[in-house]
């Protein structure tokens, strides 16, 4: 019996999950083992099992043991080594995914009975059919990097196409090259949005400095024109009733309130799950094309954002920087923590920092003094 195959697969955990299905004895939890054992020094990899037969987490007797005999829907324990939980609640798509939105990938064991999830097929003992096979693994080493018989593949994998990989079980290396260049061209696949932070005060400047003209424009108008070099669509960040008819462009109202530049990330990443976000400060009259070129191209993927060092500070500049999706958890944990500074994100979530190619090129104006300075500067459409 055949199993349609949907566009898309179904999400339990996370958007890069790949379910790990076998019989038990199949070397599911070997392989896992290696794989999570190469994995970990660079990327943060969550894992969930299931198990059809129940489990036994905590050991009778024990502190958390007796609150969940007690009555306890859920129990957490921690320790300077890490935490752990236990929980009776009803299971959901949303808990699940709550618990692993600060990990890069989660590789999972078990739910083969699923058949609409993205999953490695263990080949040996397994004689029911399957659907969303991404890769096959087989005891038998002959058939590693080779197309499996077609009568075979027909019965694991109904819907599978001829090009699925199938690897050897010991292959882990293997393995682990395809399952991250797999994720990576999902992550590249991310559409990339701008967002130009306009929602500030101007206290210090006494007038708003979204629509300061700089070069014949709005500072705005020229950031978002920016942004449109590289982003496939540009929104404006603003604060609730901010006025910007006279920009003309979609505008995008801050969620987060009295939280600065954070809060208008944030509202960004909230309103688009899926997309990363170029973020530009509207008050960077010196930034150029090139300049988000060189971000771009520097751009890592697996980090929760890319930034530019400050030179003379060596701090992270976080209004000209990619925000991926993942920095959402990191935001939303800062404010939490009563920190609004992203900068200071950008500090302790592991974002990739790039050397400044231009030492002024983010110098930004927040008084009239600095902006008559910055006119001075702009020479012929390029400043000197």
């Amino acid at each position: 019996m055949s199993h349609a195959r949907d566009k898309r697969p179904r999400v339990l955990f996370h958007e890069l999950e790949l379910a790990f299905c076998g019989r038990s004895g199949s070397g599911k939890t070997t392989l896992l083992e290696r794989l999570l054992a190469s994995l970990t020094p660079g990327l943060r990899v969550g894992y969930a099992k299931h198990d059809a037969h129940g489990f036994e987490m905590d050991r009778a007797g024990k502190d958390t043991w007796r609150a969940a005999q007690s009555g306890a829907s859920v129990v957490r324990i921690q320790s300077p080594a890490g935490w752990a939980g236990l929980g009776s609640l009803p299971d959901s798509p949303a808990l699940g995914r709550q618990l692993f939105a600060g990990c890069d990938l989660v590789l999972v064991e078990g739910y083969r009975r699923e058949l609409d999830l993205d999953k490695v097929l263990f080949i040996d003992g397994l004689a029911e059919a399957h659907s969303r096979v991404a890769a096959f693994v087989t005891a038998d080493a002959g058939l590693a990097g080779r197309p499996l018989p077609e009568a075979l593949r027909e019965t694991l994998a109904p819907d599978s196409d001829r090009t699925t990989p199938v690897f050897q079980r010991d292959d882990w290396p293997g393995l682990r090259a395809w399952l991250l260049e797999r994720f990576r061209r999902r992550l590249a696949a991310r559409p990339l949005l701008g967002l130009v932070l306009t929602g500030g005060q101007s206290r210090r400047m006494g007038r708003d400095k979204a629509l300061l003209e700089f070069d014949g424009l709005p500072q705005a108008e020229r950031a978002a024109r920016l942004l449109e070099t590289c982003c496939s669509e540009v929104l404006l960040s603003a604060r609730p009733g901010q006025d910007r008819q006279a920009l003309g462009r979609p505008v995008l109202e801050d969620r987060f309130l009295d939280f600065g530049p954070a809060g208008g990330i944030l509202s960004a990443l909230e309103e688009r799950l899926e997309a990363a976000w170029l973020v530009l400060g509207c008050d960077l009259p010196f930034v150029t094309p090139e300049l988000l070129a060189a971000l771009l191209a520097g751009r890592d993927l697996w980090r929760p954002a890319t930034a530019f060092r400050d030179p003379a500070s060596g701090l992270p500049e976080p209004l000209c920087a990619v925000w991926e999706p993942r920095s959402r958890v990191d935001l939303l944990g800062a404010l939490a923590a009563g920190t609004s500074c992203p900068r200071r994100v950008l500090g302790t979530c592991g974002a990739r920092l790039l050397e400044l190619p231009d030492p002024r090129a983010l110098e930004n104006v927040n008084r009239p003094e600095e902006l008559a300075a910055a006119r001075a500067r702009w020479v012929d459409g390029r400043h000197v």
